[in-house]
């Protein structure tokens, strides 16, 4: 269903401390177990002026699906070479040209 697709992945929590990460890609594989992408992680850093931080390049990925906590389906034209972040005072997030943020988290929830 999601082959193909770009998508903005976030992950679970699995303890207060962990910090919070979530995927930018597109779906190359799936299964009831997993997810495979071509993807750039995402991560918020507490404490830091820029307190996002977006890998360099592409990777592949694979994700189990019991760690997943929301997939956002992307604009097919969403372009992984120039992730921007946003910050709206309290929330952080990825501008989606022509639609609204992918929101990552709260600011200093890393």
């Amino acid at each position: 269903m999601l082959k193909g697709k770009t998508v903005h992945i976030r992950l679970k929590r699995q303890f207060l401390e962990q910090k919070l990460w979530s995927y930018i890609g597109k779906v190359t594989a799936m299964s009831e177990n997993w997810i495979a992408l071509d993807a750039k992680g995402v991560f918020v850093l507490k404490g830091l002026s820029r307190p996002v931080s977006v890998d360099d390049a592409v990777r592949p990925m694979v994700l189990p699906r019991d760690s997943v906590l929301s997939v956002r389906v992307l604009p097919d034209d969403f372009s992984l070479e120039k992730v921007e972040v946003m910050y709206d005072g309290t929330k952080l997030g990825i501008n989606v040209p022509g639609g609204p943020p992918a929101w990552i988290g709260e600011a200093g929830e890393g």
